[in-house]
């Protein structure tokens, strides 16, 4: 309901699959990070990738979103650059040589669905201290177990921003308990 009663929100006409609370989630998590860097796993035909990068604009912040799928998206941006590729296989998808030369501060969003602890362990040696992961639609099962998984791995490194998680109520996000920033 939070997305639409009659429909999915739009942004240039292309559905954006976000709800209301966590487009605000997003816009201020935006302006007090200020992300030089964005990489959106899961873009699926690039509403929230365009509206990142719109919002990125507004707000003055000079970063990139780099958006990554299996099939390309219909929309483009100054600010936004297409990946093709398979988060099965993320290992092939970045190069180490972008994601260790990727200006920081970044935000990491994993909508993809798929490989959720692999690509978790993959970013985290390019994650820096302040940077900010967000897990979308962390309550299916896979999802959650992935997340605690790498929380396990990876303990004291990371801590989920309530801030985020609870600004409109105890978890009121697509993102349960799966927004968090890099410790050390």
């Amino acid at each position: 309901m939070s997305q639409g009663v009659s429909g999915c929100m739009r942004w240039k006409a292309v559905p954006l699959f976000k709800t209301v609370y966590d487009l605000n989630i997003y816009t201020m998590t935006l302006w007090n990070l200020r992300p030089k860097t964005i990489i959106e796993l899961g873009s699926g035909i690039g509403g929230s990738a365009i509206w990142l990068a719109d919002t990125m604009k507004v707000c003055d912040i000079q970063g990139n979103v780099y958006s990554v799928d299996l099939q390309k998206s219909v929309l483009e941006h100054d600010s936004e650059t297409f990946v093709q590729g398979n988060c099965l296989e993320i290992g092939k998808v970045f190069e180490d040589e972008f994601l260790a030369a990727a200006d920081h501060p970044w935000l990491l969003i994993e909508d993809a669905h798929v490989n959720v602890y692999g690509v978790l362990c993959f970013f985290h040696p390019y994650i820096a201290r302040g940077d900010y992961v967000v897990v979308e639609d962390s309550m299916n099962p896979g999802k959650l177990e992935a997340i605690s998984r790498f929380m396990t791995e990876y303990p004291d490194l990371y801590k989920v921003d309530t801030y985020y998680t609870d600004f409109f109520g105890r978890n009121a996000t697509c993102a349960m308990d799966s927004i968090f920033t890099r410790l050390l």
